[in-house]
């Protein structure tokens, strides 16, 4: 009977296995969509890690796949299995080298005064032409050593300075550690600059001495980018908060525009202007195969006799290629002249030219060129906008087609309009989960926006920006760009009435990845699986919602230099120790929390505050969670000690408390900056600091500061911890 009953069970047990095969295997045509999402996902496992992995750990992984391709190659389901398995070793693998391949020496801690020098790499205006950003390459520092000396580092100037690209300079400067996460979780600018090569940030303290072109030869688009900047800026003299936009537009250097036009724009849902990718590349090359198709056709005999189409894809895709270099070939710019350029080879073969495994072999290429950039908040929003917009309109190509095949001008008008309107509503919602999770904060008048700005941004000003790539040889270029600044007149003012609003902005805490990762996963089985397997989608985005309601809000924060702390009351208020100093933290933490600016309190001086309560020594925050002290000296330790449950100095303690959590100065200093949380279960305060996230990350100025100590004592001889 047990036997019977066995041979049942296994009976069972083989018909779910063949019903989940069969299952697995009607998706067999969406395989090759899925390649990069794994890729991407042996990237994300390496990012997620705090301890840097063993290179071996890589090696015997591809070795294992290579050893079970070769017994299982002749079984397609199992070769599928393995290449599955594989794309996500590789994008381990790959996330690893470019992380090696691209090292540079950080900055340890500030330099004080020295002298630098090195070669300039690139040049920046600063918000409405107050000062430049320099980036300079083959540094020297003074009092460093050249192995500890960053590839670049970056400098600020409050006045604007008379050098150009290539030259060799030197200047007094105070140099500094990039910074790392000012909040547990948040977003690490130090990893950031670690990918573009600069180990350092900081600012002059005089002007530079420029002298003669340096031995190192720059890219000519950099010059060229250099020029064009500044003829937008001579033909708009007048007009700066205009030629930033334009600036932005053309080549790509934000750094001019203003903080109130930035923050309109942002607030009005239309930031993705600001930013070249696939908006401004499309518009661009679209323009120019417009425009050559159109002159070709005026051509007598010409449409007829040749291909002009493939001709002008071919002169578009070249217009790409100068608008990537000029616009600085980064990586969105990158990955958005790619998808164009298979776009118009596609035309060129008389291919259908959108599809989604065009989306998947430019993500592929994308991660694999620049792994780093499935980090960043344009891979996500551009690829999920670009994604979702094929899905739907794809499955709305028939209903277009109907309507388009016997319609006036009015309703091809109309038409126009309303795919202005879904193709925007589209991507938003595409976006969303993206945009709160990197901004903490969505415009929720982006469709009005959008609607009212596009039209302007698509047909005078990027026109009038290529009219005048064209005509600056001839030194003609003001005409164009003064019609392009009455373009982005409007979309500045439609950008400032918007966000101007009622409710235009919905703002929300910093999202754990996890919320993100879960929404990733229900977007992509919605859009990639096909059948009534797009169902699984709800399983991640139940988990998604789940994850978001369980958000917890920290009660207390402290900067990594001790400088700033912040109270978070059980009502959700939001207090600091100053309202002066460490601006750049203050804000990144009120975004964190969801607030505006204007919210920040300050702390009394004297007396209580609802549930903060201050003296001489210090200040107290009375929660549910516990009490939590900061002190601004040791005189009131003996007393925190006995009645608080977290004391934080913002000042060295160098004392203990049995039973109680200590952070002082020193701590800050070593950990990062700290979060003071509820504890779920409601049993007091859990304490965290970005250096567990991130302890032993190339990318991490204290580790590779552990890692020169280490490789010292082993060369005397001692032991290493």
């Amino acid at each position: 009977m047990s036997a019977e009953i066995f041979n049942a069970d296994l009976s069972k047990g083989h018909a779910l296995k063949d019903a989940v095969l069969t299952a697995v295997w009607t998706q067999k045509d969406q395989f090759f969509l899925w390649l990069p999402v794994l890729f991407g996902s042996g990237i994300a496992l390496y990012f997620s890690l705090s301890q840097e992995p063993p290179a071996s750990l890589v090696i015997t992984a591809l070795i294992a796949i290579a050893a079970l391709f070769t017994v299982t190659y002749k079984d397609i389901h199992k070769r599928w299995l393995i290449a599955f398995i594989a794309m996500f070793v590789f994008g381990f693998a790959a996330a690893q080298y470019r992380t090696h391949a691209v090292f540079t020496p950080i900055l340890s801690k500030k330099t004080g005064g020295v002298d630098v020098s090195g070669i300039i790499d690139s040049i920046e205006d600063k918000e409405e032409r107050r000062g430049q950003r320099v980036t300079l390459s083959h540094v020297k520092i003074q009092r460093l050593a050249p192995e500890e000396t960053p590839r670049k580092f970056r400098i600020s100037f409050k006045k604007t300075q008379d050098i150009q690209i290539g030259q060799s300079v030197s200047v007094r400067a105070n140099l500094s550690p990039p910074s790392p996460p000012v909040l547990p979780g948040g977003f690490d600018f130090q990893r950031y600059m670690y990918f573009k090569g600069i180990g350092a940030t900081g600012f002059a303290y005089s002007n530079m001495d420029a002298k003669e072109t340096g031995d190192v030869k720059t890219p000519v688009f950099k010059n060229i980018r250099r020029n064009v900047s500044r003829k937008i800026n001579e033909a708009l003299d007048h007009k700066p908060h205009q030629a930033a936009i334009i600036n932005a537009l053309l080549t790509g250097q934000r750094g001019a525009i203003s903080e109130s036009d930035a923050n309109a724009i942002r607030d009005a849902g239309l930031a993705h202007m600001l930013a070249i990718s696939g908006l401004h590349i499309g518009l661009f090359t679209g323009i120019v195969f417009f425009a050559v198709r159109l002159i070709l056709a005026l051509i007598p005999g010409w449409a007829l006799k040749y291909p002009i189409k493939k001709y002008a894809a071919l002169c578009a895709m070249a217009a790409a290629l100068f608008y990537m270099f000029l616009a600085g070939a980064t990586v969105p710019t990158q990955r958005a002249t790619l998808m164009t350029a298979i776009v118009l080879l596609a035309v060129f073969m008389d291919r259908s030219p959108l599809s989604l495994r065009l989306v998947a072999t430019a993500a592929l290429a994308v991660l694999i060129i620049a792994p780093e950039s499935l980090l960043s908040a344009s891979f996500h929003m551009s690829f999920a906008a670009v994604t979702a917009l094929i899905v739907v309109y794809e499955a709305m190509r028939p209903w277009w087609a109907a309507q388009y095949a016997h319609s006036g001008m009015i309703k091809r008008a109309s038409l126009y309009v309303l795919g202005i309107c879904l193709t925007s509503l589209i991507a938003s919602i595409a976006t969303a989960p993206f945009v709160l999770f990197h901004f903490q904060k969505i415009a929720l008048y982006g469709l009005l926006g959008n609607v009212l700005a596009m039209p302007i941004l698509s047909f005078i000003v990027m026109p009038m920006g290529v009219l005048s790539f064209l005509l600056m040889p001839f030194g003609l270029e003001g005409y164009a760009l003064q019609a392009a600044s009455f373009g982005v007149d409007g979309i500045l003012k439609i950008a400032h009435e918007v966000a101007s609003l009622d409710h235009a902005v919905w703002r929300v805490s910093l999202w754990p990845t996890t919320a993100l990762l879960y929404f990733t996963a229900a977007f992509l089985c919605a859009a990639l699986l096909k059948g009534k397997a797009r169902w699984l989608s709800l399983l991640p985005l139940v988990l998604s919602t789940f994850t978001l309601s369980q958000i917890q809000t920290p009660a207390a924060l402290i900067s990594q230099n001790a400088k700033l702390a912040a109270f978070v009351e059980d009502s959700g208020a939001a207090s600091f120790s100053s309202l002066n100093k460490e601006r750049f933290v203050r804000q990144s933490w009120l975004s964190a929390l969801g607030m505006p600016e204007d919210q920040a309190r300050k702390w009394p001086k004297e007396g209580e505050q609802d549930n903060i309560s201050c003296g001489p020594q210090g200040c107290r925050l009375h929660s549910r969670a516990g009490i939590i002290d900061v002190l601004k000296t040791q005189a009131g330790f003996i007393q925190s000690c006995k009645t608080a449950d977290v004391i934080i100095g913002m000042e060295p303690l160098r004392r203990k408390c049995p039973g109680k959590i200590v952070i002082d100065k020193f701590d800050a200093f070593r950990n990062g900056a700290y979060a003071i949380y509820p504890d779920r279960k409601g049993k007091g305060l859990v304490v965290k600091n970005v250096e567990q996230q991130r302890r032993s990350r190339p990318w991490n100025a204290g580790f590779q500061k552990r890692q020169k100590g280490n490789i010292q004592k082993k060369n005397r001889g001692h032991p290493v911890d």
